[in-house]
C-alpha cells in the first residue's frame, strides 16, 4: 500500500499571522539582548566600566571626563564597527544563498574568498617590492588599496 503525497487546497491553506503576539515578544526580547550586550561590550575593557556608567557617559551625564573619553572616543566606534560588520556578513550571506538559490552557498564554496586572498597578496607584495621611500609617500592609500586588491580579486 502507497501513499501519494498531495499539496493542500487553496481552501485547506491556513494563512500565519505575520505579526502574532509570540513574534513580537520574541524579537522585543532579542532587541533587549541585543542591547544588552552592547552595553556591556561598552564596559569591558582594560578599564572595567559598569553599565550605569557607560549609559551616562553614552548620554552625556557622566562626571568622569576620563570614562566619557574611553567610551565615547574608543570603544564606541569600534563597538559599531563590529556591530554593523556583523550585520553586513549576515547580509552578504543571505544575498548569497539567496542569488544562487543554495542554503549551503558560502564564499569558500564559491571560490570568492581565495580570489579575495590572491588580490590582496598581490597588493602586500607589490607593495613590498615598490620599497619602503614609496610607500611612505602613498601612507593614505594603503587601506584602500587593499580593499581594492579584495574587490578586484573576488570579481576577476
Amino acid at each position: 500500500m502507497s501513499t501519494i503525497a498531495t499539496t493542500p487546497s487553496a481552501s485547506q491553506v491556513v494563512p500565519v499571522r505575520l505579526l502574532s503576539a509570540k513574534r513580537i515578544a520574541f524579537f522585543l526580547i532579542l532587541l533587549g539582548l541585543v542591547v544588552l550586550f552592547f552595553l556591556l561590550e561598552l564596559g569591558i575593557g582594560a578599564v572595567h566600566i559598569p553599565i550605569d556608567e557607560v549609559v551616562k557617559a553614552l548620554l552625556g551625564t557622566t562626571e568622569s571626563q576620563t570614562t566619557s573619553k574611553i567610551i565615547t572616543e574608543l570603544r564606541l566606534p569600534r563597538t559599531l564597527a563590529a556591530a554593523l560588520g556583523g550585520a553586513a556578513l549576515g547580509a552578504a550571506g543571505l544575498h548569497l544563498q539567496t542569488l544562487f538559490r543554495n542554503p549551503l552557498a558560502e564564499p569558500w564554496s564559491l571560490g570568492l574568498m581565495a580570489g579575495s586572498q590572491l588580490g590582496v597578496a598581490l597588493v602586500v607584495t607589490t607593495a613590498s617590492v615598490v620599497g619602503s621611500a614609496v610607500l611612505q609617500k602613498l601612507a593614505f592609500f594603503s587601506h584602500p588599496s587593499i580593499v581594492a586588491g579584495s574587490s578586484l580579486g573576488c570579481i576577476f
